[in-house]
């Protein structure tokens, strides 16, 4: 026969499953805990592989100091490719990050009839004058403690162009960007220099480098006439021999900022040269696309550089000349 369950039992048996259940939970739990841990260990040998497999290297970038900035540091050019004329005294550096345990410069290409060699500029800058046209290399190696080198390769290539003349009359213009936006490898880069003549009605009078040369002073004659030697990047150069009686007159330096081409604001620098000797330069604040300053007139043939009222001051566009 069947014996009753008393409540009592009932309660126990009930105590009893409650107890077994709330074993297993949290045996279960307990495991369910031991695997998190587990999966937390095996993320965190992960992520220390992932710590282990990422490359060690030194961070460094080399840079280049023309010879027109070589008073200004702070207007260095970083660049993969530059374009100089040949006897331009060249200083290169390097930023990092950490100062590298060694390093060492090489010129590991170099035009074959080229005598040009890398001598030291103090412990970190090296220096160069290239002496024949064509194409140099320069490169920077640097390691760590570990021996570890530069996580990007270091290398500059230089084209070299013919050296500049003794011209009686050779005005620069330099720039940078402010917010490291890109700069234009070659061709237009949307920053012009002008130099215009005296009585000019138009613009397209002045050299620039959509007008490279001028049939100036003496008709037809090319030796009295100003050019602007070549359009690189970051630099524009001209020349102008010793001028003839009809150019006397104040020749006007302009500098336009035509197109940003995705940059931001820059600086500009001109630099006026006489008879290969710099005796003054003109540093601009931020400019911003459009804007044209105009820091300077030179009077001719007395070479008398006079800063304008727009030499710390900008128009918004080029200006209209008097007919």
């Amino acid at each position: 026969c069947l014996t009753p369950v008393q409540p009592q039992d009932m309660g126990d048996a009930q105590d009893l499953d409650n107890h077994q259940d709330l074993g297993d939970a949290q045996d279960m739990s307990a495991q369910d805990m031991g695997a998190q841990d587990m999966g937390a260990q095996d993320m965190g040998a992960q992520d220390m592989g992932a710590q282990d497999m990422a490359p060690a290297c030194v961070e460094v970038v080399m840079h280049l100091i023309s010879t027109i900035e070589a008073n200004n540091t702070s207007n260095a050019l970083p660049q993969e490719q530059a374009v100089v004329p040949a006897m331009s005294p060249l200083s290169f550096g390097f930023y990092a990050k950490e100062e590298p345990a060694s390093f060492e410069w090489s010129m590991p290409e170099r035009p074959a009839t080229s005598q040009a060699m890398l001598h030291n500029n103090g412990p970190v800058f090296r220096r160069l004058t290239p002496d024949v046209e064509g194409d140099y290399t320069i490169a920077l190696s640097a390691l760590d403690a570990q021996g570890n080198g530069p996580c990007t390769p270091q290398r500059m290539r230089l084209r070299v162009t013919p050296a500049l003349k003794e011209e009686s009359l050779q005005v620069q213009l330099a720039w940078h960007t402010l917010d490291g936006s890109p700069e234009p490898a070659e061709g237009d880069s949307g920053v012009d220099l002008y130099l215009l003549p005296p009585g000019a009605t138009s613009w397209d009078e002045a050299v620039s480098p959509q007008h490279l040369t001028r049939d100036w002073g003496a008709p037809g004659d090319a030796t009295d006439d100003p050019h602007m030697s070549a359009v690189f990047p970051k630099l524009q150069h001209i020349s102008h021999p010793s001028p003839s009686a009809d150019q006397a007159g104040d020749f006007r330096v302009v500098a336009h900022y035509r197109d940003a081409r995705g940059r931001g604001q820059i600086k500009a620098s001109v630099h006026i040269f006489q008879h290969n000797r710099e005796v003054v330069t003109f540093q601009s604040k931020a400019l911003s696309e459009g804007q044209v300053w105009a820091p300077s007139t030179i009077e001719l043939p007395g070479h008398e550089v006079r800063p304008t009222e727009l030499h710390n001051a900008y128009l918004n566009a080029l200006p209209a000349l008097d007919p």
